[in-house]
């Protein structure tokens, strides 16, 4: 059974570890019991505030995204 609500630090962990692993994110999300779709707009979510602050500075860095 999925879960429908995650707090902002749990949603921080899971994102910690999924950049730890070397699954993909459809992997890493539904051996977690995330919807994969979920997972991913958490990631970009968090990919984009990332990338707002650093162009704020006049950094922005440009990863490949690991799919």
């Amino acid at each position: 059974k999925m879960r429908t609500k995650y707090t902002i630090e749990e949603r921080q962990n899971l994102i910690a570890q999924y950049k730890q692993s070397e699954q993909t994110t459809r992997e890493f999300a539904t051996e977690n019991g995330i919807n994969p779709l979920i997972f991913r707009s958490w990631l970009y979510t968090k990919d984009r505030k990332e990338t707002d602050a650093k162009a704020a500075e006049g950094f922005v860095e440009i990863k490949a995204k690991k799919e």
